[in-house]
């Protein structure tokens, strides 16, 4: 790795961590969850409200045992509902419940505003797509890594 590459990651990387403790900060301290949460109910609000599990842990970047934790988590809480799959004994389904949607709704306004101040403000949009196209890149190479 050369200084400039190690230069270019070592920003990425503090950015990354930067941007993720400002939404774990503002979930936690306004609305009593965890970054995980919120990331399980985007992917099943954005499926229409369903999605099996197995599809649910792909879309996920958080590990399968820590996705396994959130539903639990969520489900206790009136957020989610598991069920079996119809016709299929081994699959199951994620459900988003109205109190999730709920959730998800008040959380959202500010999340996106922290996201668009702290990070998406300070780019061009020429930037935007030069970033857009780079992450996705990366974002597939290390897809390939998961178990």
């Amino acid at each position: 790795m050369s200084a400039d590459q190690l230069d270019a990651f070592t920003r990425f990387f503090d950015s990354a961590r930067l941007i993720e403790a400002a939404l774990s900060r503002h979930l936690l301290a306004e609305h009593n969850m965890a970054l995980g949460d919120y990331e399980v109910l985007v992917h099943l609000d954005g499926a229409d409200g369903a999605l099996r599990l197995t599809e649910l842990a792909d879309r996920c970047v958080s590990p399968r045992s820590t996705i396994s934790q959130t539903l639990v988590r969520l489900e206790d809480r009136g957020w989610i509902r598991r069920e079996k799959a119809v016709g299929d004994a081994r699959g199951a389904l994620a459900h988003l419940l109205p109190a999730g949607d709920e959730a998800l709704a008040a959380a959202a306004p500010k999340h996106a505003e922290i996201i668009k101040r702290h990070l998406l403000d300070c780019w061009s949009a020429a930037e935007l797509a030069v970033i857009g196209r780079a992450m996705d890149a990366s974002a597939e190479r290390l897809r390939e890594l998961r178990p």
